[in-house]
């Protein structure tokens, strides 16, 4: 026997038990991904609370505030916004008039109207007043001003209608 190795006697190497378990390879792997995992719902659990509190904070103390602070108007003189042309609109049977505001100076404007109606320099009567929103600063904005008390009929002949400017607010945009 030329270039074989002599084989080796039984009893030099020790032989497995039949009995003996062997360890799964990917345990510690399988243990990681678990704490992984456990980590991970804690965390987003965590935060969800951390939001959901911060939620209810923000809004509790939203809640709080007195309404004067939420809805805070500077009052601005009246010739801030002008009234350029009225006239009236036929087809109606109350009085309505169709008017034109303008503002240079501001936008977000709430612009308080009001419609009278005069003969030889007295007041004959006044319909209330109405709110309009004036948004864009320098453009003309037009506006309808209903008199639903007032029909056309009883209005005196050679009476005048004119709109005029009763309050400007600023309002936040």
């Amino acid at each position: 026997m030329v270039g074989l190795a002599p084989r080796a006697l039984r009893n030099c190497a020790p032989s497995a038990r039949s009995s003996t378990s062997v360890r799964p390879l990917n345990f510690t792997v399988r243990r990681h991904l678990e704490l992984l995992k456990r980590f991970l719902q804690w965390f987003v659990s965590g935060v969800a609370l951390a939001c959901g509190v911060a939620l209810v904070a923000w809004i509790s103390t939203w809640l709080n505030k007195p309404l004067s602070a939420v809805y805070s108007y500077r009052e601005l003189p009246i010739n801030t916004v002008q009234v350029t042309s009225v006239e009236e609109i036929t087809f109606t049977e109350t009085l309505s008039v169709a008017a034109y505001i303008v503002s240079a100076a501001s936008s977000h404007l709430e612009v308080r109207l009001q419609l009278d109606i005069e003969k030889d320099g007295q007041l004959l009567y006044s319909c209330p007043s109405q709110n309009f929103r004036y948004k864009r600063a320098g453009q003309p904005q037009r506006v309808q001003l209903d008199c639903r008390n007032l029909r056309r009929e009883n209005i005196p002949k050679g009476a005048r209608v004119s709109a005029r400017v009763d309050g400007v607010n600023e309002t936040p945009p």
